[in-house]
């Protein structure tokens, strides 16, 4: 990865900390990674990783981890920590940030003010929007009411 040409590179390790737990994440994955990214910013590539579920209890450890952002970042119930609190944690890193699908189903008012919520919290920059794993229900009419509420956010600003 560090002689390609991408220039940016996405671990798909989709840590589960609840499993593993901080004791183990600080014992052997946070050295790999300083390993992983001393490499691959020699090579002058960035790191995404992929964490999408809960990580409250290694937010300090993530801050100091020289990584460039994080992929599928997504708030309760499959995570346990807001966007403003992730940015406020991480204020360098790039969040591409997963909406919740319930959100979704929720009805379009409330989908269009958690998208311009979001969007607030994560700050004028260094985030995205993303859709992670699955489409949502009745994408069809769904994912163009976000795209709208993206458009105006980005009017307004």
């Amino acid at each position: 990865a560090a002689q390609s040409q991408a220039t940016q590179i996405k671990l798909w390790e989709n840590l589960s900390i609840e499993t593993l737990g901080p004791k183990l994440f600080r014992r052997h994955l946070a050295p790999l990674y300083r390993e992983i990214t001393a490499i691959l910013n020699a090579a002058g590539k960035r790191l995404l990783v992929h964490y999408d579920g809960q990580l409250r209890a290694i937010a300090d450890d993530i801050a100091e981890l020289d990584f460039d952002g994080i992929d599928s970042f997504t708030e309760a119930p499959e995570g346990d920590m807001t966007v403003a609190e992730a940015r406020a944690a991480w204020p360098d890193k790039f969040l591409w940030l997963h909406p919740n699908l319930g959100w979704y189903e929720q009805g379009e008012a409330y989908l269009r003010e958690q998208v311009r919520r979001i969007c607030r919290d994560a700050g004028p920059t260094r985030f995205c929007l993303m859709i992670s794993e699955e489409v949502p229900p009745d994408w069809e009419r769904t994912v163009p009411a976000v795209l709208e509420e993206l458009e105006a956010i980005s009017r307004d600003a």
